[in-house]
């Protein structure tokens, strides 16, 4: 159910632009919708590169300072 939040959020408020007589800007938000829908259908896959492995943390203070 929640794959469908946007897409009724979007609906929402085509209708709510519609029923206030604001038509152009309700195709506009439809028709942007729909293009950002197929750009990530259609788009390119990102390259998966491996994870880093993190980094050594530095020693505390403390202990810098006692072992010289």
């Amino acid at each position: 159910m929640r794959g469908f939040g946007p897409w009724l959020a979007v609906l929402a408020v085509v209708v709510l632009l519609s029923a206030l007589r604001l038509r152009t800007l309700a195709a506009l938000v439809s028709v942007t919708w729909l293009v950002w829908c197929v750009w990530t259908w259609i788009r390119p896959p990102r390259p998966h590169h491996p994870p880093t492995p993190p980094s050594p943390r530095p020693a505390p203070l403390i202990m810098r300072l006692t072992a010289a």
